[in-house]
């Protein structure tokens, strides 16, 4: 980051992130917490990195971290022909080398060990040895859809006679919900096999 910008992210989490110089040892700095300039020892590091992860969710995500307008979500989808579709999720594995005597559960069915990255995305942290469905569980993104709550007053789309709610599409690995739609694992017919095809094109942008 720009020399500007860490200064400004600095002022942001100072109230949080500062610290009192004791008899013992002086407070780290709070620019050198966030700039990540350590020379510190391994237990000060990975006190700084907890507390820092904090006060960015506490303060960075609420003011930096907004979901778009829903008209704008749903037009960045319509140009794959699936009305009322907000964006598209999947998963994807980043490898580590796991914590020492925890091995076995960041283990992925792939093979390696890993930590599992959940993204949605429109049109525009657990461990590997979980499965895709159980981290969508897991989360508020999960809970939020559930409940209506994600997008400001849950706009339905009629179609029918049936009232449909935002919806969000997933592959084969996801549970089917009222609100997230999958693929047809072996369509029967004409019209399923189209149905896959619209939907596998919408699913590229994840």
């Amino acid at each position: 980051m720009t020399r500007r910008t860490l200064f400004e992210v600095a002022d942001k989490l100072r109230p949080y992130l500062m610290r009192r110089d004791t008899v013992m040892r002086s407070a780290v700095p709070v620019e050198e917490t966030i700039a990540l300039v350590f020379q510190k020892g391994s237990s000060t590091v990975a006190s700084i990195v907890i507390e820092l992860c904090l006060a960015m969710e506490h303060v960075l995500l609420k003011e930096e971290v907004r979901l778009p307008e829903f008209n704008k979500m749903t037009s960045s989808m319509k140009i794959f022909r699936f009305p009322h579709c907000i964006g598209s999720i999947d998963g994807t594995h980043i490898p580590i080398s796991p914590p020492k005597l925890q091995g076995a559960a960041f283990f992925n069915r792939k093979s390696f060990h890993s930590v599992l990255l959940q993204a949605a995305c429109d049109g525009d942290g657990h461990s590997g040895v979980n499965h895709d469905a159980h981290v969508f569980r897991s989360s508020m993104l999960f809970r939020k859809m559930e409940e209506g709550t994600l997008i400001p007053g849950n706009p339905m789309f009629h179609y029918a006679g049936v009232s449909i709610p935002p919806i969000i599409l997933g592959d084969g690995a996801y549970p089917l919900c009222k609100w997230l739609m999958k693929p047809f694992a072996v369509p029967r017919d004409e019209r399923e096999c189209h149905y896959n095809k619209i939907f596998n094109h919408s699913r590229y942008v994840v």
